[in-house]
């Protein structure tokens, strides 16, 4: 490996313009993994033709894509992009982008499918073509990847083989392989929302970390009645449907979860009830945040650092964040959030239904019917799923989006604006695929700052919160009931629309009803009865058959 002194201080935006000029111009540069199956041969014909990268000729692919809104602070176009710059060295395919208006994705993306004209690549959230991918292929909108793998797609078969979980999450009901996705590799970029504490206020008052509902009672009153805190338990309403968290102690989840294979719909069930009279109780005693149902991050953190709040419910970014602003405030603060279990109801059992994203969805990157060079647009698109393009969509290129230390591990640049601006301009790792969130070494993936390939600055009680955090919720957690990533046909879809909108809305407002008291809880039944005439029956029997479908996937 190519040794870099250590960049100091001083270095410039200017340095790093002339670096990303000197990229252009073909300097060289150091490609730290190395590959062979950038090579695939065409038997298709009698005389074997061999189709490598860099192609002999170049060809020029059209590609429509969403102008990520960190890089378009920078960057007008994806031709400007490092990433797509070095691409085209590498592999001789031009790319011309067609970026839809900011704000207007949905729309346009409709109008060019009601047109009837297609770029060669479709790349956004895939799911937004009426009836989803399964029926874009039926409709030869979208094409089936299947007869391309795994001779011109070899990176990404390979992963499926050595992942089955993502082989099973890319395919339609049917058995079609439709994208080049966006691949979340590790448990860490799943799971990054749950409950947290003033460490701090725990020690102050004696208290041990809770685990259980009554333990966050108590540990609550005595944030109020000791630390004056106005509002005891913050939180954003999102997070907390997303996470589960204290709903899961009653054995429901927030929205759709599965029980043993059985979808259910967690403010459908009875239990659900015992959830809504924990929070309106915390709701009469001052316990919970008035706010929690309306404000915004920002909102909340400001509750969190001026003490008005003991407790949160965020990403563990928030626990980050707040941390290093009151450490602003106050060098020598003791200020300190730590994330803890998902509650339970009884000591020793284990949390159940805690955030936890799918590594896969419908984001990703579409080959279309009209695409005249499809096999080329394969080998493209799947190039980030090796270790070489692995390694250049997460780390970049050395001396242009990293650096490399003394003892021979990456480093990033000491002024963070610069490392900032020189990822935003070179990566699209931020916003979608195709892209796999993870480092690819042989068989494994692993952390990209894994320590020892990276080299970290020294830890702060900010930076090791965040992590352990979020290490803490997935070792803790049962994520069984977590409803996997499903598709639903043309009907299901239009259907389940129309029926869950109407649905959430009412159970939405129901709810805050119920915890401030503007609904007796004598009227659950009612309440329940309510859904049931809303035809959620129905929805729940289309959801079953669509995790059904999956599972026999």
């Amino acid at each position: 490996m190519k040794m870099v002194k250590r960049m100091s201080k001083p270095f410039t935006k200017v340095v790093l313009f002339v670096l990303v000029i000197g990229l252009l111009a073909g300097c060289t540069v150091v490609k730290e993994p190395s590959q062979s199956s950038n090579t695939v041969v065409d038997t298709s014909n009698e005389k074997e033709e061999v189709l490598t990268f860099p192609l002999v000729e170049p060809v020029t692919l059209t590609y429509w894509v969403p102008l990520a809104a960190k890089s378009g602070k920078w960057i007008a176009r994806y031709e400007e992009m490092g990433q797509y710059i070095e691409l085209e060295k590498r592999t001789n395919v031009k790319i011309s982008f067609i970026h839809p208006t900011a704000g207007q994705t949905k729309e346009q993306f409709n109008l060019m499918i009601a047109s009837g004209e297609y770029p060669d690549i479709i790349d956004t959230n895939l799911s937004n073509y009426k009836g989803g991918p399964m029926n874009a292929i039926k409709q030869k909108v979208f094409m089936p990847l299947n007869d391309l793998m795994p001779k011109y797609t070899p990176n990404l078969s390979r992963l499926y083989e050595l992942y089955p979980e993502f082989g099973k999450l890319a395919k339609t009901d049917e058995g079609d392989y439709y994208h080049f996705p966006m691949i979340r590799a590790l448990d860490t970029g799943l799971t990054f929302n749950g409950p947290f504490v003033r460490k701090d206020w725990l020690e102050d008052l004696g208290l041990e970390e809770p685990e259980t509902i009554d333990d966050w009672t108590i540990m609550l009153k005595a944030f109020k009645d000791k630390k004056g805190a106005e509002a005891p338990i913050t939180m954003l309403l999102d997070v907390w449907t997303k996470s589960h968290s204290f709903v899961s102690a009653y054995g429901v989840g927030a929205r759709w979860y599965q029980d043993d294979g059985v979808a259910k719909y967690g403010p459908y069930e009875p239990k659900y009830k015992g959830f809504v009279e924990l929070f309106n109780k915390w709701f009469k005693e001052d316990l919970l945040d008035p706010d929690f149902a309306a404000q915004d991050l920002e909102a909340e953190k400001a509750k969190l650092i001026s003490g008005v709040a003991g407790a949160g419910l965020s990403g563990n970014g928030t626990i980050a964040s707040s941390i290093l602003a009151a450490m602003v405030q106050d060098p020598n603060t003791r200020y300190e959030l730590k994330g803890v279990p998902y509650p339970v109801l009884n000591k020793g059992d284990k949390p159940r239904f805690g955030h936890k994203d799918s590594p896969m969805s419908a984001l990703g990157a579409a080959i279309t019917t009209q695409c005249k060079n499809k096999e080329v647009a394969a080998l493209y698109l799947d190039y980030a799923y090796g270790e070489e393009g692995n390694w250049l969509t997460e780390w970049g290129l050395e001396g242009i989006t990293y650096l490399i230390s003394d003892d021979g591990r990456l480093m990033e640049f000491e002024d963070d604006a610069v490392q900032q601006e020189a990822q935003q301009r070179f990566f699209r790792r931020v916003s979608s695929g195709p892209v796999m969130r993870g480092l690819l070494r042989g068989n494994e993936i692993i952390d990209m700052f894994d320590p020892s390939i990276y080299k970290a600055g020294e830890p702060t009680r900010a930076s090791t919160n965040q992590k352990e955090a979020a290490k803490l919720w997935i070792a803790t957690t049962d994520f069984s009931p977590v409803m996997p990533f499903v598709s639903y046909t043309d009907d299901e879809s239009t259907r389940m629309a129309t029926i869950m909108n109407d649905i959430q809305t009412h159970e939405g407002e129901t709810f805050l009803k119920f915890v401030m008291g503007q609904r007796p809880l004598d009227q659950f039944d009612d309440y329940l009865n309510e859904l049931k005439k809303m035809n959620m029956e129905e929805a729940i029997s289309m959801q079953q058959a669509a995790l059904d479908r999956y599972n026999s996937r």
